[in-house]
């Protein structure tokens, strides 16, 4: 072919393209007679142009700046995909409750990336195979599975206390990576809970963890063509996967090992009679049922949500602890409710002050800060169309701090909860069917690990929030290690 009729050819594509994208784009925007707030639309660049934005800043940080550019409804487009992020309370609670959002949003390749196509609970978009994995997670997190996190997360807590000194003896100063140590706790946790092994070096696998995430957020909505562009990072991500799934595919091995009598029971079984969740999804792979893949990243989400989101949270909940003289009435409450024992259930139930510090802390300052879904039939929100396969973010955030239902929302006060908050403005778990699974079993663990630590330590923040720097990708995590000073608690009974 001549180069001429080359270039003639792509002009003809290019206007092609550019008619396509201008005829839907109008035909959209007419729909419904209300054209959604945005950036200005260009077709071809205005998508290539917010993707690019959303990659480089972060989800979370061009979904804030978008809200508090445009307002509570706001058009923008990740590619060819368009995105809408929903920050009014009654436009989040329609779309998180609705069952027309059941679905996640993210690139098919970035997800296959991570091991969550089609498999898992957390970000498998396809509604047929996540109703089928979400099966064995309700049902690790029935009653009795709660009542016993109580007590397994006290006992693991103390087990991780004891490793203070020696965490203290590695800063000049004397404190304490406070993250770090509640990703231990909380990965000891959901293996005593979950899985049933002993995990010989729980620091290395942290570090795993911290790897997987950063390459979740790195493959979440980035386009195959786009993975490419930077090799040496792609390369990075790709060995920081597979490196969290050979460690979790050792741990899955040494379950069905002690299944089949190879492995002597050891400190973490899961006890004679309770249900095994890791149990069930090897014998659910025996039947026929599960792929040795999917019941590796079942296992894996199920061990990183605690080292992920709740052990960032326990920190900034220990840091406005700290920074707002709350010990005294947290302690208070523990010896009015409690006494000396550790707590049950039915104990944190009572403890309505703890209850009103944790979700003021969640509220002002959340790890998880938006939410993503995709629309499966065209919808209306606030007046406006959302298409069929359109995206949603709804922004949790503005939700949490709208001054209709926060006054002075900026400022942090447990009295925020004092009276019952409807579901629709505090929804930090999420809303509906494919709200967070472990909304029930998260607060009994952070409760407790609250309260054992606040027994035994003293806090002292070596920083405060205002100062803390923290990434705005798929979540807020401290990019820098979250340091305290934790000072051996003389008089418990004061």
């Amino acid at each position: 072919m001549d180069p001429g009729d080359v270039w003639d050819v792509l002009l003809v594509v290019f206007l092609v393209m550019f008619v396509w994208y201008y005829v839907r784009e109008t035909w959209i925007s007419g729909h419904g007679g209300k054209t959604p707030p945005g950036p200005p639309y260009i077709p071809v660049l205005t998508p290539i142009w917010t993707l690019w934005i959303f990659l480089r800043d972060g989800i979370w940080a061009c979904t804030a700046a978008y809200s508090a550019k445009y307002g509570d409804f706001v058009r923008v487009w990740l590619g060819t995909e368009q995105t809408f992020i929903v920050s009014s309370p009654s436009a989040a609670a329609h779309v998180l409750k609705s069952s027309n959002y059941r679905s996640r949003f993210g690139d098919p390749s970035g997800l296959a990336q991570i091991g969550m196509q089609r498999s898992g609970v957390i970000f498998n978009n396809d509604v047929r195979s996540w109703k089928s994995f979400r099966f064995f997670f309700v049902k690790a997190l029935y009653k009795e599975v709660l009542d016993r996190a109580a007590g397994v997360s006290a006992i693991a807590t103390r087990r991780q206390l004891a490793n203070i000194r020696d965490m203290a003896s590695s800063n000049p100063d004397g404190a304490v990576d406070v993250v770090t140590l509640m990703r231990r706790i909380t990965l000891e946790i959901g293996n005593r809970l979950f899985l049933g092994v002993n995990i010989e070096n729980d620091l290395e696998v942290v570090d795993t963890i911290n790897g997987y995430f950063a390459a979740w957020e790195f493959f979440m909505i980035r386009p195959t063509a786009l993975q490419l562009v930077q090799p040496s990072l792609y390369r990075k991500h790709k060995k920081a996967v597979k490196a969290l799934q050979d460690v979790v595919g050792k741990l899955v091995d040494k379950k069905r090992a002690c299944m089949e009598g190879n492995e002597a029971e050891e400190e973490f079984s899961i006890p004679k009679g309770e249900h095994d969740f890791a149990a069930a999804l090897i014998q659910a792979q025996e039947n026929g049922q599960l792929s040795a893949c999917c019941v590796r990243q079942s296992v894996t989400e199920m061990l990183v949500a605690g080292p992920d989101t709740m052990s960032v949270n326990i920190y900034f909940i220990l840091l406005h602890i700290a920074e707002h003289g709350l010990e005294d009435g947290i302690l208070r409450e523990i010896r009015e409710v409690v006494g000396d024992r550790d707590p049950t259930r039915e104990d944190l139930n009572k403890m309505a002050f703890l209850d009103h510090v944790i979700n003021e802390s969640m509220r002002t300052r959340p790890v998880v800060t938006f939410v993503m879904r995709r629309a499966e039939e065209e919808d209306h929100v606030d007046g406006y169309v959302i298409p069929k396969g359109s995206n949603v973010i709804v922004n949790l955030v503005a939700v949490h701090q709208d001054p209709r239902n926060f006054p002075q929302p900026e400022k942090f006060d447990p009295d925020h909860f004092k009276e019952k908050v409807p579901s629709t403005q505090f929804m930090p778990f999420g809303l509906g069917l494919r709200s967070c699974v472990g909304r029930t079993i998260a607060p009994v663990q952070m409760k407790v690990v609250i309260i054992t630590l606040l027994r035994m330590y003293q806090l002292r923040p070596s920083r405060d929030h205002q100062s803390l720097d923290v990434s705005r990708n798929l979540s807020e995590h401290p990019t820098e290690p979250g340091y305290m000073f934790l000072y051996p608690r003389v008089e418990t009974n004061s």
